[in-house]
């Protein structure tokens, strides 16, 4: 099983590359298959929009909006999920794990691989933390293949170095550092 994770951003023009990306993998290799022993249709592949609004106040921006655009590109709500409670990166993926673990997604025996989606500017910054948060799944990156300026990839530098900086003054929950190390 596969779990798509499309982190959202505030530029509906950003989300709208992000969810282009996203549906190129989903259509990359079946959604579903039919189990052989029951003859049941089986969810294969599920698509989980993150982001909620960044100040936490106002509506959520994100993951709705990219779900409504994948369900106007043909996609049907049982291949969706939905976590629009995320304010940044950090928090949309101990969020969407939330909503994995939700979903019985998650068991002992088996996880899904999951495949981070974002844009090329922050692909390393969400990679960082992916295999921090999300450690113990098999993940796979994923990105819009656009170029990245030399000021983007410095504002996402200096972003990542407060990440970390954060980390170490204890600002990440203790569930958090636990699951990292």
């Amino acid at each position: 099983m596969q779990c798509i994770i499309v982190l959202g951003n505030r530029n509906p023009a950003i989300m709208k590359k992000r969810v282009d990306r996203a549906l190129q993998e989903f259509h990359s290799s079946p959604s579903e298959y039919v189990d052989q022993d029951s003859g049941f249709r089986m969810i294969n592949k599920y698509l989980l929009f993150s982001g909620g609004s960044s100040d936490g106040v106002s509506k959520p921006e994100g993951a709705m909006m990219m779900e409504e655009y994948a369900r106007s590109a043909g996609i049907e709500d049982r291949f969706m999920l939905v976590e629009n409670t995320s304010r940044n990166t950090v928090e949309n993926l101990r969020n969407s794990r939330k909503i994995l673990d939700c979903h019985t997604m998650t068991d002992n025996i088996y996880k899904p691989t999951l495949v981070i989606c974002t844009s090329s500017f922050h692909i390393k910054r969400s990679a960082l933390l992916a295999k921090w948060l999300l450690k113990g799944f098999q993940l796979r990156f994923i990105h819009t293949n656009e170029p990245v300026s030399v000021e983007e990839n410095r504002r996402e530098l200096a972003i990542t170095i407060d990440t970390l900086s954060q980390y170490c003054q204890g600002y990440f929950a203790q569930d958090d550092m636990t699951e990292m190390t």
